[in-house]
């Protein structure tokens, strides 16, 4: 047994010392959403400082804001015809605090214009959310692959 032992200044009580230590446990902490990858259609793409442009940002904007409502997933229109039509939506993981789905949100709609500037369908993948556009009424018609693969050779030392 320790003798004449001073407590650690501000802690005051055994309780003190398990929150000072594990008090982040209960406190949902706001991280910057991680990127994890992207896909742009080759084949359609629009002319910038047009009408479709404008949509676009107008649905970005749309699901940025629709983000903070507290709903993991949203769907909408912008324009009602062809060809300046643009569909989109957002889904975020079923864990997801609100606050932090609106800032993935909002990270990959910046990405999104920044990664596939004038094509008219993409898709942006973080690690707790996705966001999706289409000139296409319905969303189902683009499922993008990605490849996975790594070509980086993995080796082991043997001690």
């Amino acid at each position: 047994m320790i003798k004449n032992s001073a407590p650690i200044k501000g802690i005051h009580s055994f309780a003190d010392a398990i929150h000072i230590s594990f008090g982040f446990l209960f406190f949902p902490t706001e991280a910057v959403p991680l990127y994890s990858s992207h896909c742009c259609t080759d084949s359609l793409k629009f002319e910038p400082n047009r009408t479709f442009q404008t949509n676009l940002n107008l649905l970005l904007s749309s699901l940025t804001s629709n983000a903070t409502e507290g709903s993991h997933f949203y769907r909408t229109r912008v324009g009602s015809t062809s060809p300046n039509a643009v569909t989109g939506l957002f889904l975020c993981r079923g864990d997801t605090l609100s606050v932090a789905c609106h800032d993935c949100i909002a990270a990959a709609a910046t990405e999104i214009k920044r990664r596939c500037p004038v094509v008219k369908e993409a898709i942006v993948w973080y690690d707790i959310c996705m966001l999706r556009y289409s000139n296409q009424s319905i969303l189902n018609n683009i499922v993008p692959g990605v490849d996975l693969f790594d070509a980086k050779n993995v080796s082991v030392k043997r001690v």
